[in-house]
């Protein structure tokens, strides 16, 4: 079976690496032949984000677009077409349309943040908004053979479009963010890692940092804030550094405490909990905002913490901070539920399913040549028969 995966980021896009790349070894094991078609190459993607060059930006962006229009139309080479949340970053969803429509082969489209919601761009503010179309998103499910969303808030969503929408958490490959070694280091590290976007989550808690500061002698790490950020107390070491692939399981395991705080908007509210995925699976404890997804796997004082207010952040951290034994029997059962559930070994057999799924679709619409009818037929008769529509 050959599928094409077609996405708006590189592997830098953390969408695209953890819905899509991650799980390459195990489909391609299993006779999945994966070709990924990102949108934007890694230099634009690096730049996309950056103020200013908006005339150089969209000058790139039309001949990527056009690139696009070849990935699309030489998507009949395949067995069945993959679009993780758009094909394209702006506009209504002619690619899709298209691969519907016009190319006609089986679609599984794979939506993990709620992109159905508006939202503002840190760069481009409410510009985003009107140009990401996200009212687009139903008509693509309404399109598609197969749909994975996220978490049960898109699923709710979805199951407006679709008849059988499957939720695929957003996992880690357990072999790779695996817990570090005992740290020697006798002064604490509480941290975060995230993209600039999150920034304003990080900048809300500046007086928690501060209180606890007044307390504690201890290191705060902020990995991809992308802004400045100091504080008063000179018992805090502030580390801020941009966000790096190849460093990026290594930030996680230099935490002793991890932090997900979120605002409470419609948006977040669809936030899976990732993050709190990554601080479990390399076995440290949690405090996180009560919003999104991560409610329903994290249990308050067993494998994390949560945390609504100031002083309750200050309390859940102040006392993990205290005792370095509750920070690893919690960090512990973290890690335990991720070797469970939360992690590529886990998942990628469903997503296997899946896809699977939506290549019988195309084995019942009538092929029009013998080669495709043995094809078809053989992909649509293994696991799940596909949802009925």
């Amino acid at each position: 079976m050959k599928v094409l995966f077609l996405a708006t980021y590189p592997e830098e896009g953390a969408s695209s690496r953890l819905r899509i790349t991650q799980f390459f070894p195990y489909l391609e094991r299993h006779g999945v032949a994966c070709t990924f078609r990102p949108l934007f190459d890694t230099a634009f993607y690096r730049r996309f984000y950056q103020p200013g060059a908006t005339v150089g930006k969209a000058l790139r962006l039309a001949a990527l677009t056009l690139r696009r229009l070849v990935d699309v139309l030489g998507a009949r080479r395949y067995d069945v077409v993959f679009v993780q949340r758009e094909a394209h970053i702006i506009g209504p969803p002619v690619f899709e349309w298209l691969l519907a429509r016009l190319v006609r082969r089986p679609l599984v489209y794979d939506f993990d943040d709620a992109v159905f919601i508006p939202s503002s761009s840190g760069v481009y503010g409410r510009l985003a908004h009107w140009l990401k179309r996200p009212e687009k998103t139903s008509s693509v499910i309404g399109w598609s053979d197969e749909v994975i969303v996220c978490t049960e808030y898109s699923r709710r969503f979805a199951v407006r479009h679709h008849p059988a929408p499957v939720v695929i958490p957003t996992v880690v490959d357990s072999t790779v963010y695996v817990p570090r070694p005992p740290s020697t280091d006798e002064v604490p590290t509480i941290g975060w890692v995230g993209s600039f976007t999150a920034a304003p989550f990080v900048v809300a808690l500046r007086d928690v940092f501060e209180r606890l500061g007044a307390r504690y002698r201890y290191r705060l790490k902020l990995v991809g804030l992308g802004m400045p950020f100091t504080l008063r107390s000179p018992n805090v070491e502030v580390v801020n550094v941009p966000w790096a692939l190849e460093r990026e399981v290594a930030d996680y395991q230099s935490l002793d405490i991890g932090l997900y705080p979120l605002l409470p908007d419609p948006y977040t509210e669809g936030k899976m909990g990732f993050k709190v995925v990554a601080y479990m699976a390399v076995g440290i404890p949690s405090v996180s905002t009560p919003i999104g997804d991560h409610v329903h796997f994290v249990r308050e004082g067993d494998n994390g913490f949560f945390a609504s207010s100031d002083d309750e952040w200050v309390a859940k951290i102040s006392r993990l901070l205290d005792d370095p034994a509750l920070r690893a029997e919690v960090g512990a059962r973290g890690r335990r539920l991720v070797e469970a559930q939360y992690c590529v070994e886990r998942q990628a057999p469903r997503l296997l399913d899946v896809l699977r799924a939506a290549a019988g679709h195309r084995a019942r619409n009538a092929p029009t040549s013998a080669s495709e009818t043995t094809v078809g037929n053989g992909i649509g008769t293994m696991n799940r028969p596909p949802a009925a529509r």
